[in-house]
């Protein structure tokens, strides 16, 4: 406190203590060998690709997973236009779209709205499908963790639209 207010005024302050020097130690350093140089980091590249083999190739592939609710889960795909009747077409995703809100309603089952099912089948090359293999609908189900997947068709019988 006393050297503080002696710099306010102005005087000289009490010495100043200067701690002695330490001595300095020297390390050397001794360069690796060659072997030892490139032994070390080849080790490890070669349990790294050994890592990612046992990662890849020996673990189990990755399974659907049920949404985080535990309730199973529906995506329902477009409808196959069995009769071919231009009149119809609009019902191939009309009635699509019309089970995806009625199931929605439902505390029982999770349904995939219909952008996620569309970009779904986007992105499987399946938005322009008349109708949809098993294994399709596998993908399908797979890549929306879907535990189930509706699909059908349609057709004309007189003045009759029978869906199937």
């Amino acid at each position: 406190m006393a050297d503080l207010i002696r710099i306010e005024e102005g005087l000289p302050t009490s010495e100043r203590v200067v701690l002695p020097a330490r001595p300095t130690i020297r390390i050397s350093r001794e360069r690796p060998s060659g072997l030892k140089r490139f032994a070390v980091p080849a080790l490890g590249v070669v349990v790294l690709a050994l890592a990612v083999f046992i990662v890849l190739r020996i673990l189990p592939k990755k399974q659907p997973v049920s949404p985080a609710s535990g309730k199973s889960s529906i995506a329902v795909l477009y409808f196959e236009n069995i009769s071919g009747d231009p009149a119809l077409e609009g019902w191939k995703t009309g009635l699509s779209d019309l089970l995806i809100t009625g199931l929605s309603q439902s505390r029982l089952i999770t349904v995939l709205d219909g952008n996620r099912t569309y970009s779904i089948l986007k992105k499987f090359n399946l938005d322009q499908a008349k109708k949809y293999s098993r294994e399709d609908l596998v993908k399908v189900a797979n890549e929306g963790r879907a535990t189930y997947t509706a699909s059908g068709s349609l057709m004309k019988a007189g003045e009759n639209i029978i869906i199937m």
